[in-house]
C-alpha cells in the first residue's frame, strides 16, 4: 500500500488509480531516450536570438515537451533515426518559435490556461510529423 491504513489520505493512489509502475517505467525511459537521441542535455533549454541552443534548464520547456509527446509514445520508435531526425527537428523549430518563446518566457504563466497552451503547442507540432 501506498499509505499505511492509520493515514489520514483517504486514498490508497496505487489501488484506486490503477497506477502501472512497470508500464509507466517503459514510458518514462522511453520518453527520455528519445530526448536523449534528439536534443541531448539541451532538450529542457531555450535558443539564443542566433537560434543556438543554450544550456539552461527551462521549466516551461519540461513540462511541454515531457507531457506532450506522452500520447505519441506507440508512435515512436526510439531506434529509428529518421524519426529522431524528424523529431530534432521539429523539437529545434518549437524552440525558435516566436510564439513557444512567448508562451514559454517572462512572468504569469504558472497555472493551467498557460501550461495547457504549451503542452497543446508541442502536442501539435509532433503530431504533424508523425
Amino acid at each position: 500500500k501506498l499509505f499505511p491504513s492509520r493515514s489520514p489520505c483517504r486514498y490508497n493512489l496505487v489501488g484506486n488509480l490503477g497506477f502501472n509502475y512497470d508500464l509507466e517505467k517503459v514510458n518514462f525511459e522511453k520518453t527520455f531516450t528519445v530526448f536523449s537521441r534528439t536534443l541531448g542535455d539541451k532538450i529542457f533549454s531555450g535558443t539564443n536570438p542566433g537560434g543556438t541552443l543554450i544550456s539552461r534548464f527551462l521549466t516551461y520547456h519540461y513540462e511541454a515537451f515531457c507531457i506532450a509527446i506522452q500520447p505519441f509514445l506507440n508512435r515512436i520508435d526510439e531506434n529509428n533515426v529518421q524519426t529522431l531526425e524528424k523529431l530534432k527537428i521539429v523539437f529545434m523549430d518549437i524552440k525558435q518559435d516566436d510564439e513557444f518563446r512567448k508562451i514559454t518566457t517572462g512572468g504569469g504563466k504558472n497555472y493551467s490556461g498557460p501550461l495547457n497552451e504549451r503542452i497543446g503547442f508541442v502536442s501539435k507540432k509532433i503530431e504533424g510529423i508523425l
